[in-house]
């Protein structure tokens, strides 16, 4: 259980970082918005780019990965059909689906992988999947039918490309199918911004919270609960079943794409919803919700399927 609690300080110390800074006003009362739009438009890129870049794209084709997938896709299907139904519009439907699936692979999926499961092999897969599928399809559905700016539809259409989300994870899928192999002196410079990004994310996150207050203050809550829901309930349920069900696995080993899948939501969900107003507080609510809530699920279902 070490490994989740590890985990968890780690990203917590940063965002209650975040919350001092926003609270003392050490970075003015722009800086959450300048560090989110940094992130977005500089140093996530290059993440995305430099990752994409030196991956190996067969390693998607994971079999616990695929648990993972159907888990996260389901969640994203029930939140978008209960979002219709309820006509909550395009923006809250995809920024909620995300909400409800997108899984904090990166910072906390590394920790509690390698002191939980004892290995880190679906990690890399895992967001892999994201970054090459998730994020860019997401973000060009969100630009496309999501109202951001543009009454004009072929504009609507060419936005995506303006993404520099989707611009790098473009970019860096032809420079990894075609094998090149970038120099040092020309890859360091993305991986260099990279590093930023996490701490950029999270020290934002946090100081969201001295600015908006605590959670479900200001509307959305129904939105906000389901998401939370679908993230801590829905998604271990979902990979329970395909794994158990599609793929025959059991114990252990299914416990590792259910405690993938169990894994809050990311704060790359809270950065996306930025570019687009209206849904910060569905997104930053779900973030923070589901890391307190999934704390004790991981536990459970370490000690459950553990054995």
């Amino acid at each position: 259980m070490d490994g989740v609690l590890i985990g968890f300080s780690i990203v917590g110390s940063i965002i209650v970082l975040g919350f001092l800074v926003g609270r003392m006003g050490f970075l003015g009362s722009s800086g959450e918005r300048v560090l989110s739009v940094a992130a977005f438009n500089i140093t996530f890129p290059a993440f995305m780019f430099s990752t994409l870049a030196t991956s190996d794209l067969a390693t998607l084709f994971h079999r616990n990965l695929l648990v993972v997938v159907i888990a996260a896709t389901s969640a994203m299907l029930v939140f978008i059909v209960v979002a219709t139904l309820a006509r909550w519009g395009v923006r809250k439907a995809l920024i909620g689906a995300l909400a409800g699936s997108y899984v904090n692979a990166a910072n906390l999926g590394l920790p509690i992988a390698e002191y939980v499961l004892g290995t880190v092999d679906i990690i890399p897969p895992l967001l892999l999947f994201q970054l090459v599928f998730v994020a860019p399809i997401m973000l060009t559905l969100l630009d496309v039918f999501g109202d951001s700016g543009s009454t004009d539809f072929f504009h609507r259409i060419i936005r995506p490309f303006s993404n520099p989300v989707v611009l790098a994870s473009l970019a860096g899928i032809a420079v990894s199918a075609t094998g090149i192999t970038l120099p040092e002196p020309v890859l360091q410079p993305f991986e260099l911004l990279a590093q930023a990004t996490v701490p950029m994310m999270l020290l934002a996150f946090g100081m969201s919270f001295h600015r908006s207050g605590r959670p479900l203050r200001h509307g959305d809550t129904s939105a906000i609960l389901l998401a939370t829901a679908l993230k801590v309930i829905g998604a271990p349920l979902f990979a329970i079943a395909a794994g158990h069900f599609l793929l025959g696995l059991s114990g252990p080993e299914l416990l590792v794409p259910v405690l993938c899948a169990t894994l809050p939501t990311a704060q790359n969900v809270y950065v996306y919803s930025q570019r687009y107003p209206g849904s910060e507080v569905l997104a930053r609510d779900t973030v923070l919700l589901t890391f307190f809530a999934s704390i004790p699920m991981l536990i459970i279902l370490a000690a459950v399927l553990g054995t």
